[in-house]
Formats: structure tokens, C-alpha cells, sequence
């Protein structure tokens, strides 16, 4: 008896400790990322019923929905790497950055009104990746690239060229929805003045 009831004791202590074990996780996970954000894709649709100017669109945070990942080949009389780290893809050395899902980042430069400049390098605003609607993902603001081919893309960020791959395509700017609903904006404009 005496040896049932010390194995029915081990059990409970267990489970209180699986239990306990599994709010700390839950719990720590919560506090992760972006705050327990909710987050919605910005689509063109999104962008026009919120009315934001290109000014106030410098005041939300975006995040990217999945990792883009950009390299481009190192020649061999080039020994230094500007930006990434070093890899290997088919037997060649590349320079690769790899932008995170879930990287915040913020609008740089808008050279038209569907068209946004979205930097991730919290060092340098000069490396920008562009975003726009796509009709192919439900006009979601997606990764834009110089051209696409069926493999990888070709993009500008800062002063080089780099190649993508074609999955970063659907690439996604995702925005704080709860935020940008709360968000107040105040805006003037003056009447003019007129000569008495």
C-alpha cells in the first residue's frame, strides 16, 4: 500500500511539474517576437482604406512575413565582403545576407505611390529592399525585383545588384494592425491669406 501511494505521489509531482514546465513556456513564448502583435499583411487595398500619406507611412513598422535571403558571387580579386558572410553555392564563394521573418523594418523612400522602400539595416537606411502589389498573392505588398526568372530574381539593395530566390517573390510586408488602427494622425492645412 505504502508503495502505491508513493508512486501515485511521484506521479502528481510530475505532472504539477509538466504543468508548471508548460506555463513557463507559454508564458515565454508570449513575451518573444513582436510583442504579441497581431499582424496582418499590407495589401493595396489595406494601405488605400487606411488613408496613411507617404509622411505617416514612416511611422509604421513593417515586419517581413518569411526570410528573403540575397547573395551575389565574389570574384576572385575581391577579398573583402561588404555586408554578409560567406557562403558556398555551387562550388562558389557568395556574399549572403539573410533578412530574418519577422525583422521590423521602415519605409526609406517611396518613389511612387505604390511603390515602398523598405529598409531592414537598422546601420543604414541606403539598403532598402522594394515592395509593391502583388495581383498574384491578393495585391499584398510582396518583394519587387528588376526581373524574375523561374529560379531566382535580381534585386537593388544599397550600391549592388543581388539574386534572390524565386520564392522570395511572395515575400510579405506585414503591419501591426491593432497599432496602425490606434494610431492618431494630425493634419493641417492652411486656408491661405488673402490681400485687404
Amino acid at each position: 500500500m505504502a508503495r502505491i501511494q508513493r508512486y501515485i505521489g511521484s506521479v502528481i509531482i510530475g505532472l504539477v511539474f509538466s504543468i508548471l514546465l508548460f506555463g513557463v513556456f507559454v508564458v515565454g513564448m508570449s513575451s518573444c517576437g513582436t510583442s504579441g502583435a497581431r499582424l496582418r499583411p499590407f495589401t493595396e487595398r489595406f494601405y488605400k482604406d487606411s488613408g496613411l500619406t507617404a509622411d505617416q507611412l514612416k511611422h509604421v513598422q513593417f515586419y517581413i512575413d518569411r526570410d528573403i535571403i540575397l547573395y551575389r558571387m565574389i570574384g576572385s580579386n575581391q577579398s573583402t565582403v561588404d555586408q554578409g558572410r560567406i557562403a558556398t553555392r555551387g562550388g562558389r564563394k557568395v556574399e549572403e545576407i539573410v533578412i530574418r521573418s519577422g525583422t521590423p523594418g521602415t519605409l526609406v523612400f517611396m518613389p511612387k505611390e505604390n511603390r515602398l522602400g523598405i529598409s531592414f539595416d537598422a546601420d543604414n537606411a541606403g539598403n532598402y529592399l522594394m515592395f509593391g502589389p502583388n495581383p498574384k498573392n491578393n495585391n499584398r505588398y510582396c518583394l519587387l525585383a528588376i526581373e524574375w526568372d523561374r529560379d531566382e530574381g535580381m534585386v537593388s539593395y544599397g550600391p549592388n545588384h543581388w539574386k534572390t530566390p524565386a520564392s522570395s517573390a511572395f515575400a510579405t510586408l506585414m503591419v501591426n494592425h491593432r497599432n496602425m488602427k490606434n494610431t492618431k494622425y494630425s493634419s493641417q492645412s492652411p486656408e491661405g491669406r488673402v490681400v485687404h
